[in-house]
């Protein structure tokens, strides 16, 4: 999918930094890696505002873009993932 950023006023509920989790999986569509639901992370990049694309796969062209995060899980292996603000909470540490 291709978009343009948003501009950079828009407002970030994380900072670079923060300790988050991502939400258990709802079970309906997203674009959230299965392996990271539930998982604690760190926010490494804030990347902008995107057009959230669960809404864009139903059709809703008008939905408002999202902020999107680049979010490293440590581990025996470290993953990261580009997860979109609104299936991220304050971890326990955030």
């Amino acid at each position: 999918m291709s978009g343009t950023p948003g501009g950079p006023d828009a407002p970030c509920r994380f900072t670079v930094g923060t300790e988050v989790r991502v939400r258990p999986d709802s079970g309906e569509f997203t674009r959230t890696p299965a392996w990271a639901h539930d998982r604690i992370g760190r926010i490494v990049r804030d990347i902008g505002v995107w057009p959230e694309p669960e809404s864009v796969a139903r059709g809703d062209r008008g939905a408002p873009p999202r902020r999107l995060y680049h979010v490293v899980f440590p581990g025996d292996v470290e993953l990261a993932a580009d997860i979109y603000e609104h299936w991220l909470e304050p971890g326990p540490g955030g």
